[in-house]
């Protein structure tokens, strides 16, 4: 009898933008399957992954950002090497097609033109789709918000490249200081919550360049306060590093 090889694992990274964090943290939890992530309406980064799926809600992104620059760098170290997709959140706190435009070009200014190719715009009711003759006009790829979202994502990320983002506003050094710096404060939270003594800690948030402080907190889900504050190192601009492999199954060929 002939053993099967068992399916290598289908693992895509979703960057979520929106108005609302309960709009985004409801499309988490489609995405994942998972009542249990994207808990708190929180100031921070949140990150929730199962076995398909790892899934970055970005806070705060387009009314009263106080650093865009610093999220941009927060998400590209939490997401390396995607996003694989954007996904755009339209709600009822939109008002029309220019509120919607206005958001894309602001995604464009600060991660690049290319970002185009990546971006689904998801619609929570029906009628703000059919109001947005614009986008559809753009081959702009749309869709509705149900519950077959995480099928409907393995789909349009089947059907394009991972996002490659061009480092011309700040460097791939400065992208890797930051992975660096969140991967130390991650460790420090497992090594303090094997500590005795209460497991949340209070703190603030490091800049880049700096050592970050340390956080513990009792929800996984949230990077805590690790995106927090951050004057910006000076842009470097270096050669663009070569981009590892990224392996899917059932896609690679697809996107040949």
């Amino acid at each position: 009898m002939n053993e099967q090889t068992p399916s290598p694992v289908y693992h895509l990274t979703v960057a979520l933008f929106g108005k609302r964090m309960l709009s985004n943290n409801h499309i988490g939890k489609l995405i994942l399957a998972n009542d249990d992530v994207f808990r708190k309406i929180s100031k921070d980064f949140g990150v929730g992954e199962n076995h398909s799926f790892k899934v970055i809600n970005v806070p705060n992104f387009f009314e009263d950002c106080p650093a865009p620059d610093q999220q941009v760098i927060d998400l590209l170290a939490l997401a390396y090497p995607g996003p694989d997709l954007f996904l755009l959140a339209i709600d009822s706190e939109n008002k029309g097609c220019e509120d919607v435009v206005e958001q894309m070009r602001k995604l464009e200014k600060f991660f690049g033109n290319s970002i185009k190719h990546n971006l689904i715009v998801i619609f929570e009711k029906q009628e703000l789709y059919d109001s947005i003759l614009y986008l559809k006009d753009n081959n702009i790829q749309l869709g509705m918000l149900n519950e077959n979202l995480a099928t409907d994502c393995k789909i349009w990320g089947a059907a394009r490249p991972s996002f490659l983002y061009d480092y011309k506003d700040h460097s791939w050094r400065v992208i890797e200081r930051r992975m660096e710096q969140l991967k130390m404060t991650r460790s420090s939270e497992v090594e303090t919550k094997t500590r005795p003594g209460p497991t949340k800690l209070a703190g603030r948030g490091n800049r880049i360049g700096q050592t970050p402080q340390l956080i513990a907190s009792s929800d996984a889900t949230d990077i805590d306060n690790a995106s927090r504050g951050g004057s910006i190192t000076p842009k470097e601009h270096f050669p663009h590093p070569r981009r590892a492999a990224y392996p899917r199954s059932g896609v690679n060929n697809a996107r040949k």
